[in-house]
């Protein structure tokens, strides 16, 4: 391939992310809600979940937000 197609490029998966993340610029619920929006956003023509833990997944940011 001889390029990044435009919404590849426009998505910021986790490697993307982590230096925001450690310099408290965004926080793990914030990067879970950025996630879940784009899922909401994508996955319809993706198909690629079968179902999410939505609470659980909060739950466990939150924690982590405390943490941090």
């Amino acid at each position: 391939m001889s390029g990044t197609s435009s919404s590849a490029s426009k998505l910021r998966g986790y490697v993307g992310r982590a230096a925001d993340l450690r310099a408290g610029k965004i926080t793990p619920r914030a990067y879970l809600d950025d996630c879940l929006k784009r899922i909401a956003d994508q996955d319809g023509a993706i198909g690629a979940f079968v179902t999410l833990n939505k609470a659980g997944a909060a739950k466990a940011a939150d924690a982590s937000t405390a943490r941090w």
